[in-house]
């Protein structure tokens, strides 16, 4: 996936204000922190945090609940498709009608009335819209960004790799290499359920 602006979880504007930047000069560092921030975030919680528009395959498993990977998930039995096709060719013969399926969009489920998903390898298709719309990223989401963002920033003249960062009197471990304590907190709340 590109992370690129449309992708970013804070805006550059919010970063800059929380970095107690105000000119222009550090903004392409800036943005590519950001990147990958985004991008360490969906990957650690398993998610698209940002809503975008997504396809995704899945495997059936002869149960009537699928577990979509991103959540919470934007859109309707009318916007969302459904395909079950077990040749894989998933054309307009193998998409569920509105009626034949329910989401529940906080956790991003997919209920199929009256029928099972069949068993199947990569047998179901999904569409749809799931993430957090760019106004409404829940704030502890928002605060782990901007101190990630912060403490790559304070160390963009040091290592990558560094799992530790030292400016001045202040000096930040992170546990995993990526994540200081608190960061990981949070993003465990917000981690794909299983």
């Amino acid at each position: 996936m590109d992370y690129a602006s449309t992708y970013w979880i804070v805006s550059l504007a919010d970063v800059k204000t929380a970095l107690s930047v105000d000119d222009t000069e550090d903004d392409e560092i800036i943005g590519q922190i950001l990147s990958r921030v985004s991008e360490e975030f969906n990957e650690y919680t398993g998610r698209t945090l940002l809503a975008s528009d997504l396809t995704e395959y899945y495997n059936g498993d002869g149960t009537t609940l699928l577990y979509l990977d991103s959540y919470p998930v934007n859109s309707t039995t009318s916007t969302m498709e459904v395909y079950v096709d077990d040749d894989n060719d998933f054309d307009a013969d193998s998409k569920l009608a509105s009626t034949q399926f329910w989401i529940e969009t906080k956790v991003g489920a997919v209920k199929r009335l009256g029928d099972n998903f069949p068993a199947g390898i990569r047998n179901i298709k999904v569409v749809y819209n799931a993430g957090y719309a760019a106004g409404s990223m829940p704030e502890p989401l928002r605060g782990a960004a901007f101190d990630m963002c912060r403490q790559y920033y304070m160390a963009r003249d040091e290592r990558p790799d560094v799992n530790s960062i030292s400016k001045g009197d202040t000096s930040r471990s992170f546990i995993d290499g990526r994540f200081p304590p608190g960061v990981r907190a949070i993003l465990d709340d917000y981690k794909r359920y299983s």
